[in-house]
């Protein structure tokens, strides 16, 4: 199965961070120096900043995709979404708890996943990481992550106000018209993500994540969704800026 390279995932998902510089601080650097070159010096060391932490989320996601394409030939799951309808409950339940132990191990393998699930229609049930681990199957969640309506796969997905990462097999792209036989899901951790944002921005600057392909954000601090708004239609300038309710904010 195909994945996006390191460059498409992170666009996708992570569309825009902002870091918001304290406005007073910034003022003060620039009235002390009054030059161009130190407003360059800032851009870049908070630029170099922001790829530390992209690059820690990027990585973690990494592994876990990693992880969620080699379940794809997992022989319980293929199984389990194959051939339930032959199985002796003793063999579905051996089966299901072998599973259940490798969705456990996708949620421990990143801070960043929340939990982890797998939609198998032919056992009208889903497992999750979660400790009630076999939950009802959701045919509306499972038809938007497979894309059934609408013609085109993607791998991120907006749903109940979560992100999500997707793998469905058979790969839609290869599989010619051919349902689905599973699904595996990650939900997105926003509190794991705000955290980090709050690590961030320990010096008094206010972060963002913000997608404009997906109506998401994680916020560093509350009351800041004008901001992430703004971010996500791409209002600021080519100067790393953004002028909202006539106040100036420095953004990378």
């Amino acid at each position: 199965m195909h994945f996006p390279n390191h460059t498409i995932f992170r666009k996708i998902l992570f569309t825009f961070l902002g870091l918001l510089l304290p406005l007073v601080t910034l003022n003060l650097l620039m009235n002390e120096s009054g030059s161009n070159m130190v407003r360059e010096e800032i851009v870049q060391s908070l630029d170099g900043k922001v790829g530390l932490y992209m690059d820690l989320i990027e990585s973690d996601f990494d592994r876990v995709i990693t992880l969620l394409s080699q379940y794809v030939n997992d022989g319980d799951l293929l199984k389990l979404s194959t051939a339930s309808g032959v199985m002796s409950e003793a063999e579905k339940t051996e089966s299901i708890l072998a599973l259940k132990h490798k969705i456990d191990l996708v949620q421990t393998t990143s801070r960043f996943v929340k939990k982890a699930t797998v939609f198998i229609p032919a056992l009208n049930r889903s497992i999750t990481s979660r400790d009630n681990y076999v939950a009802p199957f959701d045919p509306e969640q499972f038809d938007a992550f497979a894309m059934k309506n609408f013609g085109t796969y993607s791998l991120i997905h907006y749903w109940d106000g979560s992100l999500f990462l997707s793998v469905p097999y058979p790969d839609p792209a290869a599989g010619k018209g051919r349902e689905q036989a599973f699904l595996l899901a990650i939900e997105v951790s926003e509190e794991a993500i705000r955290d980090m944002l709050r690590q961030f921005s320990a010096n008094g600057e206010r972060a963002v994540f913000a997608s404009n392909s997906h109506p998401w954000r994680v916020l560093s601090e509350d009351g800041m969704d004008d901001v992430a708004d703004a971010l996500a239609e791409g209002a600021a300038d080519e100067a790393h800026s953004l002028e909202l309710d006539g106040e100036r904010i420095w953004v990378v």
